[in-house]
């Protein structure tokens, strides 16, 4: 049996993905529970399992839809309303709720609101590859994704990607990058091909320094006195 994903619920439950559909297993009663095609998954291949803000657990499959476990049965979420059948590599939810799917050839894709509001980013937005494999979300907002030739930062209040494909430039020691993760101090591990990469990225901010200025003199009753010091005037030259 191939394990291709875990995800522990609390309460001392755990869902496993595999090749061949999902199980929910009780640590307590110590068996699974199998949800597969039978259960109304709509593929048995599991690719990514992920608990949200509502503690549901959704369930990407290779198709455009993302199984959800409510009351004990399976509810799909339409991810793709074009038609096209992405492969939904990865899920990662904002601090506003929206959801993110990173899928296979197809983009970075975005449903948020109610109705839902479908939104994909690809490479015309600047992500380096339409192949994303883990999503990230910084502090900042922004929406990282990795590919099998770099990375890309998406910035959804411009609605464009910012591409990270030449290692040269930036010191990483790869560009396959497949894996990443955010820790307390909003650094951004990326796994490599090669290794591991923990990149301490901040936004660029505009620092605003007031000017030194230096007074080397005063013009007082139109006439000129330098100043090397502290200047008392008797309260009838009031004019400078």
């Amino acid at each position: 049996l191939r394990i291709t994903d875990l995800a522990p619920i609390g309460e001392g439950k755990i869902w496993i993905g595999t090749i061949d559909g999902a199980y929910l297993y009780d640590e307590v009663r110590q068996e699974g529970d199998y949800f597969g095609t039978r259960n109304r998954l709509a593929h048995n291949n599991i690719y990514d399992l992920f608990l949200d803000q509502n503690k549901i657990i959704n369930i990407a499959t290779h198709t455009n839809r993302v199984a959800q476990f409510i009351d004990d049965e399976i509810v799909d979420v339409i991810v793709s309303d074009t038609g096209e059948i992405p492969n939904i590599n990865y899920i990662m939810q904002d601090e506003d709720g929206a959801m993110w799917y990173g899928t296979d050839g197809m983009g970075l894709y975005q449903v948020e609101g109610n109705p839902p509001e479908h939104t994909i980013i690809t490479t015309e937005q600047g992500m380096v590859s339409n192949y994303c494999y883990q999503v990230v979300v910084d502090r900042f907002s922004n929406v990282w994704t990795t590919h099998r030739n770099g990375f890309s930062r998406y910035i959804p209040r411009t609605g464009t990607a910012i591409p990270y494909l030449n290692k040269e430039n930036f010191g990483f020691i790869s560009n396959e990058v497949y894996t990443a993760m955010l820790d307390r101090k909003g650094n951004i591990w990326f796994g490599t091909a090669k290794g591991i990469i923990r990149y301490n990225w901040v936004p660029t901010r505009t620092r605003v320094v007031a000017p030194y200025i230096q007074i080397e003199g005063l013009e007082v009753m139109n006439e000129y006195r330098r100043a090397s010091g502290a200047l008392e005037l008797p309260y009838d030259e009031y004019l400078i």
